[in-house]
């Protein structure tokens, strides 16, 4: 009996070391990912090469602490939490919704009228698109694709059949940019519809 307690008091005692050496571990990794942003993040898009399409409202991002690297509201960062230099389509407000297409493109919403193209000191993007459009891989704009939408876009679901819904909240007159009310007023209604979302079509 006494031997039974001792071996499983050694069991009890190893397993508590390795769960604490395994926390450990998950705690340095995590550390190691610090990119940073000056504000809100609202939507993450994991890529198959492991680099993730970050988008909300924010004009740093990457580098640490608040973000070092001009981005207006939506940029790339490598698997490392480094940024893509080569990744920089910009958009001139919030971007709430970015969804991967299986062909490697990005359909993106949020509260911007401009989109792709960045440049500028806020890459704050120069193609018209009203809340929703599309990007293509390396960051520049659709432009078979501009179906365009009267209220900010907070939600995009592709579906298997090649279509996409998207969930917009309009009203009356738009919110300002800053205090972001349009969701809590109540005047505003949320609409949704399935838009295509294949290759060859053109968001209409």
């Amino acid at each position: 009996m006494t031997r039974t307690r001792s071996v499983s008091a050694r069991t009890a005692a190893f397993a508590v070391v390795m769960t604490t050496a395994v926390c450990a571990g998950a705690q340095t990794a995590v550390d190691s990912f610090d990119p940073g942003a000056n504000f809100k993040v609202t939507t993450l898009a994991m890529q198959s090469d492991g680099r993730i399409v970050v988008g909300g409202s924010f004009s740093t991002l990457g580098g640490g602490g608040t973000g070092t690297a001009v981005r207006g509201n939506i940029g790339r960062l490598n698997g490392d939490g480094t940024i893509d230099v080569g990744f920089f389509p910009g958009a001139d407000n919030e971007v709430d919704s970015i969804v991967l297409q299986p062909d490697g493109r990005l359909l993106v919403g949020g509260y911007f009228t401009l989109l792709g193209g960045g440049g500028g000191a806020g890459n704050p993007g120069v193609n018209p698109r009203s809340r929703i459009g599309r990007l293509n891989a390396d960051g520049t704009i659709d432009g078979t694709f501009n179906p365009g939408a009267n209220g900010a876009v907070h939600v995009i679901t592709l579906r298997r059949t090649g279509r996409f819904s998207s969930a917009a909240r309009s009203r009356r007159s738009p919110a300002p940019h800053a205090t972001r009310s349009v969701a809590s007023t109540p005047t505003a209604r949320s609409t949704r519809r399935s838009i295509p979302a294949r290759p060859d079509r053109s968001g209409t």
